[in-house]
C-alpha cells in the first residue's frame, strides 16, 4: 500500500466513509441529439437511454414532463451556461407588459411511474433542452445529463454531445 493510498484510506475512515460499502452504479446513461444543426429559437431535444448494467432487476422511474429526474447541463463555446429559460421568459413577459400586450404563461406538468428493468434492458426518454435554457443565440453548445443511480445514490453522467445553433 502506497503512502498516498494509506493516507486517503485513513482520511476516509476518520470522516466515517466506509469504502467497502460503496456500491457501484447499476445504470448507465447515453444521450443523442435529434439533430446536430438546429435553427436558433427552435426546440432542442435530446434522447436519453438509461440502461440497467447490473446483474439483477432494478426499479427506477420514468416521467412525463420536463426532465423526468435528469439534471441538464448546457455550456456555450466559452464554457458558460446560457441564461435559463425562466429568466428569458421573465424578460419577454416584461417586454410584453411594457408594450401593453397580454401576458403569456407556459405551464409544464408531468407525472412519474415506477419501471422495472431487467439486466441489459433500457429506458428511453426525450428531454426538451430548450425548456431549461435560452437557446436563441447561434453558436455551438455542449449538452450532458445526469441522474441519480437508484441503488448507489451517486450521480451517473451521460456522454457529452454538441449541437450547433444557426441564425
Amino acid at each position: 500500500m502506497t503512502i498516498i493510498t494509506f493516507l486517503l484510506t485513513a482520511l476516509l475512515a476518520m470522516q466515517g466513509v466506509d469504502q467497502t460499502q460503496q456500491k457501484p452504479p447499476v445504470i448507465s446513461l447515453a444521450i443523442s441529439s435529434m439533430q446536430d444543426v438546429i435553427k436558433a429559437h427552435a426546440q432542442v431535444t435530446v434522447e436519453t437511454v438509461l440502461t440497467n448494467i447490473s446483474d439483477h432487476e432494478i426499479s427506477t422511474f420514468q416521467g412525463s414532463g420536463s426532465a423526468q429526474g435528469y439534471d441538464v447541463v448546457v455550456r456555450d463555446a466559452q464554457g458558460k451556461p446560457p441564461r435559463s429559460a425562466s429568466d428569458y421568459l421573465a424578460e419577454q413577459a416584461k417586454k410584453d407588459r411594457d408594450a401593453g400586450r397580454p401576458f403569456r404563461a407556459i405551464i409544464r406538468q408531468g407525472s412519474a411511474h415506477t419501471v422495472q428493468l431487467k439486466p441489459g434492458q433500457n429506458l428511453k426518454d426525450r428531454i426538451e433542452i430548450s425548456a431549461f435554457y435560452d437557446l436563441s443565440q447561434p453558436g455551438k453548445y455542449t449538452i450532458q445529463v445526469s441522474r441519480k443511480d437508484p441503488e448507489s445514490k451517486t450521480d451517473v453522467n451521460s456522454n457529452m454531445i454538441t449541437v450547433t445553433l444557426t441564425p
